[in-house]
């Protein structure tokens, strides 16, 4: 009976704040929408700390952004708890090279996160990038991707590996676990 009433009244609540709306009326978002048209347009490029690495070892990834173009770029990159994935607008690929096979079981840590952030949180976090200038930061590479292995761990093997910042792919590297 309580799930009932707690029903009914969830369905009042939802037809009153829906109601508030006409469907003709348009709903001013465009401050906050970001269309593929405003991605920021940078140039990505990785390197890793090692090209052979033990099984267990971090695989760290210095990232760097530029802005090869002739406007500024305003961007995120930094997040305010990296525990939510690695940086904003990020996601990768690790390919094993004998298999040809992705190793990911996700391309992007942030989807375990149920963390949301407002603007005021963010604002600190922008970066109004020069034209030609960059900023890199160091990465483990398992805080931005979820390997597929049941200790989240790489086996040994040759892999290759490519992020993408905002759609934008970096190079590509190999390495190798020993």
């Amino acid at each position: 009976m309580r799930n009932i009433c707690s029903l009914m009244t969830l369905t009042i609540f939802l037809i009153s704040c829906s109601s508030g709306i006409n469907k003709n009326e348009s709903v001013k978002t465009e401050e906050h929408f970001v269309g593929i048209e405003n991605i920021p347009k940078v140039d990505v490029e990785i390197e890793l700390n090692d090209s052979i690495l033990n099984k267990g070892d971090k695989i760290i990834l210095k990232i760097k952004l530029t802005n090869n173009g002739s406007e500024i770029q305003k961007l995120l990159f930094d997040k305010p708890i990296t525990s939510t994935g690695g940086p904003w607008g990020t996601t990768g690929k690790v390919i094993n090279l004998e298999s040809k096979s992705s190793v990911l079981k996700y391309e992007n840590k942030a989807i375990l996160s149920s963390q949301f952030y407002t603007e005021v949180q963010l604002i600190n976090y922008y970066y109004n990038l020069q034209p030609g200038q960059s900023i890199e930061r160091k990465y483990a590479l398992s805080d931005i991707v979820v390997f597929d292995t049941k200790d989240y761990i790489l086996t040994s093997g040759k892999y290759q590996v490519q992020l993408f910042y905002n759609l934008t792919p970096s190079n590509t590297l190999n390495f190798r676990m020993k």
